[in-house]
């Protein structure tokens, strides 16, 4: 189960690999889903990736449709955003720009490639870096 086949008409079970965001772990080719935090293409034959530093995957591998299958699938996470002084340049994408724990006094739900840290409102800090939260509820009164 969980496993393809990478051409039409395959008709040996020499032939399966992996599905997207499945990795194969033992030697005898069996797979699994990739856990939170990794991803792996469909057909790779190999063990799941892990997400940078600061990033997580939000998906649910048994979702073929969705499957976390390549690095844009790992998501800022929680607590964590790109900072405002890293800007795309050349060939890179939101997804290979490196977040950083939010500093103190702003927050972060992470959740998309591209997030960034928000600041608290004026009066309102935040007690530690990586503050996780979704709004200035995540801060306190100075």
């Amino acid at each position: 189960p969980n496993q393809i086949t990478l051409r039409r008409g395959a008709i040996s079970y020499t032939e399966c690999t992996n599905a997207a965001g499945w990795g194969v772990f033992s030697a005898d080719g069996s797979v699994a889903a990739c856990p939170r935090g990794t991803w792996n293409p469909a057909g790779s034959g190999t063990t799941c990736t892990a997400c940078p530093a600061g990033r997580t995957t939000d998906i649910n591998p048994e979702d073929m449709d969705t499957a976390q299958d390549g690095p844009e699938d790992c998501l800022v996470a929680p607590g964590f955003g790109i900072p405002d002084d890293v800007q795309l340049t050349g060939t890179a994408t939101d997804a290979t720009l490196p977040p950083a724990l939010c500093p103190v006094g702003t927050y972060s739900n992470g959740g998309e490639i591209g997030t960034r840290c928000t600041a608290c409102s004026a009066s309102f800090t935040t007690s530690k870096n990586g503050t996780q939260g979704a709004d200035n509820s995540a801060c306190n009164s100075e």
